[in-house]
């Protein structure tokens, strides 16, 4: 447990320390660190119900899609965790240069402050979309398809919806019209 908390504290610290940097750059997080905080999230959200029941208050967000430094500005604005507390509703990755940087920082938080931050699937965490969309392109060149392959194993664990205080649905992107009960989620 202690290499993964040590894996923790130094992502944590790289990557928020990329803001001070020129804008748009970022470098790399070692391969082996990306790996373990992928595997390691994976066996959390293994943990977790498909329909996680929060309580509020949250900060909700939406749409992140690789924007690594926008990411940064929502908690530089509304405070990092454990001081406030989030909830996003998935698509991390593809679109932007950096959803590598931007899925670690999440995984990394998550796994430092379990109960301040909540992680939903969206569809972007699907391989058939991010094989389009470039996040297996940004894996390749900067690690390799194993690595790819590791996240897509780690996103078919993940949560896909949310109830937050028994009153506040919260999903990616609708639901089937066969689902007709929260208890079907």
């Amino acid at each position: 447990m202690a290499e993964i908390e040590t894996v923790v504290v130094s992502t944590l610290n790289h990557l928020v320390s990329e803001r001070e940097k020129f804008p748009g750059t970022v470098t790399p997080l070692p391969q082996d660190h990306v790996v373990l905080l992928t595997k390691t999230i994976m066996n959390v959200f293994a943990r977790e119900k498909t329909l996680l029941r929060l309580s509020a208050p949250f900060i909700i967000c939406g749409d992140t899609h690789g924007q690594f430094f926008d990411l940064l500005r929502i908690f530089e604005m509304n405070g990092y965790p454990p001081k406030s507390r989030y909830l996003f509703l998935g698509d991390y990755v593809d679109r932007g240069q950096h959803s590598v940087e931007t899925i670690c920082l999440l995984f990394a938080l998550k796994l430092k402050f379990p109960d301040s931050i909540f992680l939903l699937r969206g569809n972007h965490e699907d391989s058939q979309l991010n094989r389009v969309y470039g996040f297996t392109d940004e894996c390749k060149r900067k690690y390799n398809m194993k690595v790819w392959k590791t996240f897509v194993d780690c996103f078919n664990y993940m949560p896909l919806a949310a109830l937050v205080s028994d009153k506040v649905f919260c999903c990616h992107g609708g639901l089937s019209p066969d689902l007709l009960k929260i208890s079907q989620v």
